[in-house]
């Protein structure tokens, strides 16, 4: 009956926020954290400047447990196994998408706020088919994230709503492996404009 999460994200001022909640829930989470750049966040929540590698704690509802960095193949096992994802940068999104899991993504910042553009870009393409209060609740969650706001009344908008997130989640992936791959794509363009 508890939850498995992955987090693997940049620096975030509002991780406590999310600790919390998780922390307050009703249903038990244990949260799986690579080593990696948030560890100081997490180690600042709990007031140990030395918990790492091996190292699980349990505040609440919430268990933590920090993980070795691991193979590209061992971090998709990792993906598939959990019930939520929280992932950085490009390659971990995708590979997060791959899982069909309910995901939320750091996206990495870029001059003059480029970064927005794509994370709404992606928002409203994604969340197509999910009721518009699923829809609404995952942008929130991934809004709150990525704009350092508090993440407690998005993380429990989210819960409300996952079933359909995951549901959504292995749709989300099929219909992507069901898509063309990207070299197929290109000669068919070629044929295609001759």
């Amino acid at each position: 009956g508890t939850r498995l999460i992955s987090l693997f994200a940049y620096e975030n001022g509002q991780l406590g926020s999310w600790l919390d909640a998780m922390a307050q829930d009703d249903v038990p989470s244990h949260l799986l954290v690579p080593e990696g750049r948030i560890l100081a966040d997490l180690r600042a929540w709990l007031g140990e400047p030395g918990f790492g590698v091996g190292d699980v704690r349990q505040q609440g509802a919430l268990t933590l447990q920090v993980l070795p960095f691991v193979s590209q193949d061992d971090y998709d096992r990792l993906l598939w196994c959990c019930d939520f994802n929280a992932v950085r940068g490009e390659d971990s999104f995708v590979r997060a998408q791959w899982a069909g899991k309910p995901l939320l993504w750091h996206i990495y910042v870029q001059d003059e706020n480029a970064h927005w553009e794509k994370l709404e870009a992606f928002l409203a393409h994604y969340r197509q088919g999910l009721s518009e209060a699923a829809g609404d609740v995952l942008v929130e969650l991934w809004r709150a994230w990525n704009m350092d706001r508090d993440m407690g009344a998005a993380w429990r908008g989210v819960l409300r709503h996952l079933p359909e997130l995951q549901r959504h989640a292995d749709q989300w992936c099929a219909v992507q492996a069901a898509r063309p791959d990207l070299a197929t794509t290109l000669v068919q363009f070629y044929r295609n404009s001759l």
